[in-house]
Parts: structure tokens; C-alpha cells; sequence
């Protein structure tokens, strides 16, 4: 009984954390399809915006877990090429 409950929580823990995306791969200059590829899909789009002749999108992430919290990060294209990266508030617009 004792280690199929140790079993149990283990295999809750591995869910929880299995959402989590990993940005070792991402870099700048990524089309929108190669950070969905490397990343996976985002949480959200944050915002789209048609600038002069430049289309602004941002995505967001969420990384954590049910014990620590969510981090969030937005990542920002311009015309489908990611232009910079971080958590919320550290990039105020987009040069």
C-alpha cells in the first residue's frame, strides 16, 4: 500500500511538471513555426498588432507548477522573426 501511494505522488509530480516548456533551443531570429517546434505551443498570444508595414505579435509562456508558482515569458516577433524574449515587463515595446 505504502508504495503504490510513493508511486502515485511520483507519477502526479511528473504530470505537473511535463507542461513545461524548455527555451535551450530557442534564438533569435526563429520564425513564429520553429519556436512552436522548439518550445511548443504557447499558453497564449498576448497581442497582434499591424505597426507601419511590420506585423507585432506576442507570445506568452508559462512555466511552474502547482507548488511554485508561474513565470511567465513573451516572446516578441516582428513580420514572423523573433526580435527578443523575457519575462513580463523586462521588454516594454518592440524596436
Amino acid at each position: 500500500m505504502r508504495t503504490s501511494t510513493l508511486i502515485g505522488a511520483m507519477a502526479f509530480f511528473l504530470v505537473a511538471c511535463a507542461h513545461t516548456s524548455t527555451f535551450e533551443n530557442v534564438s533569435l531570429g526563429m520564425s513564429k513555426e520553429e519556436v512552436v517546434k522548439a518550445a511548443g505551443h504557447p499558453d497564449s498570444i498576448i497581442s497582434t498588432d499591424k505597426v507601419g508595414d511590420k506585423l507585432l505579435e506576442v507570445f506568452e509562456y508559462r512555466k511552474g507548477g502547482i507548488w511554485w508558482g508561474d513565470d511567465s515569458y513573451w516572446f516578441f516577433f516582428s513580420n514572423n522573426s523573433l526580435q527578443k524574449w523575457g519575462r513580463p515587463y523586462d521588454h516594454y515595446y518592440l524596436d
